[in-house]
Formats: C-alpha cells, sequence, structure tokens
C-alpha cells in the first residue's frame, strides 16, 4: 500500500472484546506472531499446550496468574492465515465479570502480550489484506448501527458494495492511463492510439459514475448519523404535546403556560429503518428574561442544524406576526408545516393557512388527540431524503473522507479531460489520470498513510 510508513504489525496485542460489565459471558481476544506462545504461559488443559492445538479448534481448561486460577474457560485457537487479523488468534471466553475479563488479560499482558490499541485489530485485518479500508470503516458503522437501514448498509459495504463500485470506476480510469503513458514510454515507436475524444468520453464516463456516487454521501451520512428533525414554532402552539405524540410517550412536559419548554430536548425514533433524533424546541419570540433568552437563541441554533423543520402553527389562533418571523429563519430549509389543534378549529381551512407560507408539505393535526400523527410520519419519512429512499442494495458512501476523495478524483478527471481536449502533451492528462487513481485508493486503503489510518481506527472501540 503506498504511502504508509512502516507500522510495527509484530509484536502481540491483546484486549477484552466484549462489552464491559457484569454478562454470562466475555472474551479476551489475542493476536500477533506469538499469541500461541503467550496462550501456552497461562492456559493449563488435559490435552497440552495451545501452541499444539490444531486451528479452528475449541478447548476446555483454565486460565493462570501464576499458581493462582483466575477461571475455568474455553480457549479457541486459529492459525493464520485463516482469522479475523490474519494473524495467529487466541480467543479466551470465560465468565463476564468485570474482575475476571480484567485479571485474565492482565495475565495475557504478563505472558507477553501488550494492550492493543483502539482498533488495532481491525488496522491489522485491513493491513494483511483481510479488508479494504472501505471494509473497515464498515466495520466500526456495524458496531454502531441504531437503526435496520443503517445496519444494512454497514453490512453491504461490509461485503465489497462500496468496493466493487470504486474498482469499477478505477477500471475504466486505468485503461485510459494505460494508453497514455504508453504514448510517452513509446513516443518514437509507431504504435496507433486511440483518438483523444474517445479517451475523453471514457474518462468523462468515470467522472459521471464518480458524480453519481458522491451525490449519496448527503443520505449516507444521516442513514449513519440519524436524522435531526427540529419541531419549532411559536409559544404554546403544542410543540411538546406533539413531541410526545410521535414519541408515543410523555417525553416533555406540558402546560398550558406559554414558555414552559425552556432547553432543547432531544429524543429519538425509528421511522422506516432510519434513526430520527427529534428535537423539542422553546417557542421563538422575542424573550422575557435571561433564561428564556438562553432558550430561544438554543432553539435557533437547532434550526441551522436541523435536517428537517416541523414548522407548527396553532389553528385556532391563525397565522400572526411572530409565525411570519419564525418562517423567515426556514429559508433554505426542507420544512413540513404542521396545522396543529384542529380539535379546538374543525372547521380550520388548512390549506388556506399553511398557504402563507408555501408550497412546502403540509399535515394537519391534533397532537392532543393523535390525529393526524401517522401522516406526519410518513411525510417525515419522505422528506428526509435528498434522493428516493435508499434501498440499502446500492453503493453508498458514509463519510466525509470517502466523499472528499471522490470529488478530488473527479476534479483530477475534469482536467485531465480538458488537458486531451487542448490537445497538451500526453504528460499533462497522465498527471491528472495518475492523481484521480490516487484519489480513488484512498477510499478502498491502496493509497493511504499513517496518519489517515490512525484517524480512522482511534474511533473504534478497544477491543476490535
Amino acid at each position: 500500500m503506498k504511502g504508509l510508513a512502516a507500522i510495527n504489525t509484530s509484536d502481540t496485542i491483546a484486549a477484552i472484546s466484549t462489552p464491559i460489565g457484569q454478562g454470562a459471558l466475555g472474551i479476551v481476544r489475542i493476536s500477533g506472531a506469538n499469541a500461541l506462545e503467550v496462550a501456552d504461559r497461562l492456559f493449563v488443559c488435559k490435552k497440552g499446550l495451545p501452541s499444539t492445538f490444531p486451528s479452528h479448534t475449541v478447548h476446555y481448561g483454565q486460565v493462570h496468574a501464576g499458581a493462582a486460577i483466575i477461571d475455568n474457560v474455553l480457549l479457541i485457537v486459529m492459525r493464520r492465515p485463516r482469522t479475523y487479523t490474519g494473524d495467529d488468534t487466541v480467543e479466551i471466553s470465560c465468565h463476564g465479570g468485570r474482575i475476571v475479563l480484567h485479571k485474565t488479560l492482565n495475565a495475557a499482558i504478563k505472558a507477553g502480550a501488550r494492550p492493543a490499541n483502539p482498533g488495532e485489530f481491525t488496522m491489522r485485518a485491513f493491513l494483511n489484506g483481510k479488508l479494504d479500508l472501505s471494509q473497515a470503516e464498515a466495520v466500526q458503522q456495524l458496531i454502531g448501527a441504531q437503526s435496520e437501514l443503517a445496519f444494512t448498509v454497514a453490512s453491504q459495504q461490509l461485503r465489497g458494495k462500496l468496493h466493487n463500485a470504486v474498482e469499477t470506476i478505477r477500471s475504466q480510469v486505468v485503461d485510459v492511463a494505460a494508453v497514455v503513458e504508453a504514448s510517452i514510454d513509446f513516443a518514437d515507436e509507431d504504435i496507433e492510439l486511440p483518438p483523444r475524444e474517445e479517451l475523453c468520453a471514457k474518462l468523462t464516463s468515470a467522472k459521471e459514475d464518480i458524480e453519481k456516487l458522491a451525490s449519496t454521501f448527503e443520505d449516507g451520512e444521516k442513514i449513519v448519523e440519524g436524522v435531526n428533525v427540529v419541531i419549532a414554532g411559536k409559544p404554546n402552539v403544542g410543540k411538546s404535546t406533539l413531541l410526545n405524540a410521535l414519541l408515543e410517550k410523555d417525553a416533555a412536559i406540558v402546560t398550558p403556560v406559554p414558555g414552559t419548554t425552556r432547553d432543547v430536548l432531544r429524543e429519538s425514533l425509528i421511522l422506516q429503518g432510519i434513526t430520527v433524533n427529534v428535537f423539542d424546541t422553546a417557542g421563538i419570540r422575542t424573550p422575557r428574561g435571561v433564561v428564556e433568552k438562553e432558550g430561544v437563541r438554543r432553539s435557533k441554533k437547532a434550526l441551522r442544524e436541523a435536517d428537517l423543520v416541523l414548522f407548527v402553527l396553532d389553528a385556532d389562533v391563525g397565522v400572526s406576526e411572530e409565525d411570519g418571523d419564525i418562517f423567515e429563519k426556514l429559508r433554505g430549509k426542507r420544512h413540513i408545516i404542521v396545522v396543529n389543534k384542529i380539535d379546538l378549529a374543525p372547521e380550520v381551512d388548512g390549506e388556506t393557512l399553511a398557504g402563507a407560507f408555501g408550497n412546502a408539505p403540509r399535515v394537519k393535526t391534533s397532537a392532543l388527540k393523535l390525529e393526524g400523527i401517522e401522516e406526519l410520519r410518513r411525510q417525515i419519512s419522505k422528506n428526509i431524503w435528498a434522493m428516493d429512499i435508499p434501498s440499502g442494495d446500492q453503493a453508498i458512501i458514509t463519510s466525509v473522507r470517502q466523499r472528499d476523495a471522490l470529488e478530488r478524483a473527479g476534479e483530477a478527471l475534469n482536467d485531465g479531460v480538458n488537458a486531451l481536449r487542448e490537445g497538451l502533451s500526453p504528460e499533462f492528462p497522465a498527471i491528472e489520470v495518475r492523481e484521480a487513481l490516487d484519489a480513488l485508493g484512498l477510499i478502498t486503503g491502496e493509497t493511504t498513510d499513517e496518519e489517515i489510518l490512525h484517524r480512522i481506527f482511534s474511533k473504534f472501540c478497544i477491543g476490535k
């Protein structure tokens, strides 16, 4: 892999690979060149030493710290290369108490292993060619998945969906690179090369595929991080009652007194397989006192950061100047107009009321009576996506790093096309094509450096 300084993978690492706390079972993982020798020093079994056991076998015995017995355990031996990391690996399954696990880990460290860094097992899997970098990132996303769609996208990426999409683009660019560089290397020989417009067409096609893949980032980020939906409006329009109705629980305090909500309250729910973070905000108006002033400030900040805003109007009161002022703050934001309290104004013309604010989606609700709530959920699900609702079967990019690499590759290809069309010497398009290939390689890890790797894997939990 290009751009990598020598990273030490010769030592043996160990970590607890299950969550800390009480449980029936816990696992200590040991991996590296001396993993079996480390196991020999701490595991006692009638069958002999772990270094003599066949690969992918399970053995019952005891973990010792000197003469003291720590626990009765099951020990799994997995010999390289058929392991997660690609190195010899031993997993010790013991009882899941905090003390037991830490004593077992300490015994492994005293026997010659060192504590693993966050994500170091997966980093070694990448360095040993078991995963590419996009798949390694998917491991962390799979662990952290909070919704069905996040799980599906991470699973697809782990199976190579993004890798395959990038490789398909890369193969188009490699074809052009081979021709352009051949024209440089064999300039004095009579080699017939394709017309420049043909090469331009191939690079343009690859650039379009890059742009299509890059366009999935906004939705990919939402799948991984969740969608931020902010409930906004003036005081006493029923925002907190609406939050409780959406969640089907009493999460927010509700009173008839305007200004009851003083801070931003965040709750989450799952809609169509994606995590939706719903924010109930303080009513936006000219603040009355220092506490309400801070609440209004936080409400405005939440509005700026929202992916979608539920702009709540009071059907019983009608449109006020305050509503107009709040609506001005929604310019450029995806929003749904919610005409609430229709139980108090059954004859309200919701279309006329909401029509004062343009052609945004509109839903009439009675949050108190739970009327219109299902329709509101459907509208939220429909309006959170930049494109169509992702199926999970398509290649989707989910990190800023991946998006930036694609944008860099697209810009280089665009410059390469311009160099070809302007009739410049082959060296100029060759530089741009190589730049594009290097940028694509950043996604899969073919071209990367130590700093990027540590930045990615530092986000992992210890033990994975």
